[in-house]
């Protein structure tokens, strides 16, 4: 979770989890920052800590389903630099990303 003090409030601007997928060794990501503060490098901040976190606790890796047109949360994807696998369905990317030894040895880059 992301927050900031306004007007002597603490308010949260981003929040981040992971749900392990059932039968998997993989789980669900997904993560939002407010419009406000987007750009600023919060999400991908988030993702490597969910990532961390997510190792920690024997997760192999993640799986996201994003907007083919968020284009913003696909590059914050990308730059992890994990390999990843992504598949469209019905304007939608269905994305498989395996962290370091993890076992899904195929990847892409999303454009």
């Amino acid at each position: 979770m992301g927050t900031v003090e306004e007007g002597g409030i603490e308010k949260i601007i981003a929040e981040g989890r992971y749900t392990r997928l059932r039968n998997s060794t993989f789980a669900n990501a997904a993560f939002v920052v407010d419009e406000r503060y987007q750009g600023l490098g919060i999400a991908s901040f988030l993702l490597d800590l969910l990532i961390r976190a997510a190792g920690e606790h024997g997760i192999a890796g993640f799986a996201a389903v994003i907007l083919a047109d968020n284009k913003a949360m696909i590059r914050v994807f990308e730059k992890t630099g994990l390999p990843m696998k992504a598949s469209m369905v019905s304007g939608v990317y269905h994305l498989s990303m395996p962290f370091r030894g993890g076992n899904d040895q195929s990847s892409s880059t999303i454009s």
